[in-house]
């Protein structure tokens, strides 16, 4: 049992150990770890609060520590999985729907390759992010801007991938492609337009392994031409022509 005196004595130390500093200002205990906390309650030794390290502050339960306090004032559960709750035992910080991280590439320079009467789908150089979700049960909303033309009448098909699967597309019909979304310009401006092709997606890669989003472009198998991302066929260098910026963000959502 610990000793603890006061007044002014120095330092009173214990046939266990424990060690009590008590003056007429402060109270020091020692540091105690998670298998013996500084202090703990009687007949439950193995639960309570101890300091493993400068300005830290740890909570324990059963000798495994659950959440400190770092010396920079952050808050931390330190078990895999666990949530603040509020009273009524729901997720506060946490909850369904919530936000985890974000993640986002942005291509501001161009890329271009050339689809030659195929339906192969080619990756859409820099349009790809990263991302490797905290838990199994979260989803992954992915957002993408791709600024596209191309060299002739050709209908443009974009497909969005998770790895080397396409997580969104529609049913192919005969000779119709399953795309993502597909995008057919005026025949008398096709050198000149810029489309600006947009989606959303939420996806359930149950998985907590890094995974790649990425969008892939072809032509079709119609007409020859060049895909052109972040610029018009022609690029012609007037105030009238410009280029663009084009991006694919990744949010991961708490499930």
């Amino acid at each position: 049992m610990g000793i603890n005196i006061s007044g002014n004595t120095d330092i009173i130390s214990a046939t266990d150990g424990s060690l009590t500093i008590q003056g007429a200002d402060f109270t020091a205990i020692a540091a105690g770890s998670t298998a013996a906390p500084s202090i703990s309650p009687t007949g439950d030794s193995n639960t309570g609060i101890f300091f493993p390290s400068a300005d830290t502050v740890a909570f324990g339960e059963g000798g495994v520590e659950a959440l400190r306090i770092d010396s920079s004032g952050n808050l931390k559960l330190s078990a895999a999985a666990t949530s603040i709750l509020n009273s009524s035992g729901n997720k506060i910080l946490n909850q369904t729907g919530s936000i985890i991280q974000v993640v986002q590439t942005v291509k501001t320079d161009t890329t271009s390759f050339v689809s030659t009467n195929t339906n192969t789908f080619v990756d859409i150089s820099g349009m790809s992010v990263s991302i490797t979700p905290t838990s199994t049960s979260n989803k992954i909303l992915v957002f993408y801007t791709a600024n596209v033309s191309q060299s002739s009448t050709a209908t443009i098909h974009l497909r969005l991938i998770r790895g080397s699967t396409s997580i969104f597309q529609g049913d192919a019909a005969g000779s119709r492609l399953g795309s993502t979304q597909v995008w057919r310009p005026n025949a008398s401006q096709y050198n000149l337009d810029i489309a600006p092709m947009k989606g959303m997606f939420l996806d359930s890669p149950a998985t907590t392994s890094s995974t790649t989003y990425k969008l892939q472009g072809t032509l079709g198998v119609t007409y020859n031409g060049t895909f052109y991302l972040n610029r018009s066929w022609d690029d012609t260098n007037a105030d009238f022509s410009g280029r663009t910026a084009s991006s694919i963000t990744v949010m991961e959502v708490s499930g």
